[in-house]
């Protein structure tokens, strides 16, 4: 959904299904063309249709061209938005060029790179194959546990 203008959402829930991983069809995305500013608004995230969340995997839900007041009620910068299996699925609003919102994947425990539930050798040996190399900012190598 495309909003031209400034958007003000102060109140309600915004629910957003999880379907695959193509923005628009298969996730929901809203674009606003001015400013958003949250307020008490909720946050809701379902996953339809059979789909499981994997390792390291992004869904920009909401892009801002404007400025970006404010957050979702209870979810401050890097927040679980909610947990599945091994998996915590958290936000954060500096996405894209600095003022979009994304929800991104990370497992459940710090360290525990392949989120198979433990922390182990298997973890271990996927940093150093990967050690000193130019991994993504939002990598669960180069941040295993999310805070930036």
């Amino acid at each position: 959904m495309q909003i031209v203008g400034n958007y003000n959402f102060n109140a309600g829930d915004l629910e957003l299904e999880l379907a695959g991983l193509t923005q628009g069809t298969e996730f929901d995305h809203l674009d606003i063309l001015g400013d958003l500013t949250l307020g008490n608004a909720v946050l809701d995230v379902f996953l339809i249709d059979g789909f499981t969340l994997g390792v390291n995997q992004w869904f920009d839900i909401i892009s801002v061209a404007g400025t970006l007041t404010g957050q979702f009620d209870g979810l401050d910068e890097l927040a679980v938005v909610g947990s599945f299996g091994h998996l915590d699925l958290r936000i954060t609003y500096t996405a894209g060029d600095g003022n979009d919102i994304a929800l991104f994947t990370r497992p459940t425990l710090p360290g525990d790179i392949d989120a198979d539930g433990f922390v182990g050798i298997s973890d271990l040996n996927l940093v150093l194959a990967n050690w000193n190399q130019n991994v993504p900012p939002a990598d669960p190598l180069a941040d295993p546990t999310g805070d930036g």
